[in-house]
C-alpha cells in the first residue's frame, strides 16, 4: 500500500464504446494516510471521440484498505470462519503482490 510505485499512474483498462468512442483508464495513488489508513486513489478517464476530441476525466476519492489480520480478526466477531484466502479471483495463494484479498468465509 505504501511502495512509491503506486504514486505513478498506470494502465487500468482500455475499451470501445459502442458510439465508438475509446476510453483508456489510468489509476495512481495520491497520498498515503498510515494513520487512518485511507489512501487518496484517482481514476482518470481519458476519453477519444469520434471527431478525435479528447476528454480527460479524473474521479479522485479516499480508498479505505484492510490488513487481511483485521479482517480475519472482524469476520471472527461477526461469528464468521474463515475457510480459505486468496489473493485473486483465480484462486492463487495470497501473497505479497497479490491484487486482491478474497476470504471464502462461513457462520460457525
Amino acid at each position: 500500500m505504501h511502495d512509491p510505485e503506486f504514486l505513478e499512474e498506470r494502465q487500468a483498462a482500455e475499451y470501445f464504446m459502442p458510439d465508438g468512442r475509446r476510453v483508456r483508464l489510468t489509476e495512481r495513488v495520491t497520498a498515503f494516510h498510515r494513520a487512518g489508513q485511507v489512501n487518496d486513489v484517482e481514476m482518470i478517464y481519458r476519453v477519444t471521440h469520434a471527431d478525435r476530441r479528447e476528454e480527460r476525466l479524473v474521479m479522485a476519492f479516499p480508498f479505505r484498505y484492510f490488513f487481511r489480520y483485521q479482517v480475519e480478526h472482524l469476520l471472527a466477531r461477526c461469528g464468521f470462519q474463515v475457510d480459505e484466502t486468496f489473493g485473486d479471483f483465480d484462486r492463487s495463494a495470497l501473497q505479497d503482490r497479490s491484487p486482491e484479498m478474497i476470504f471464502v468465509a462461513r457462520t460457525r
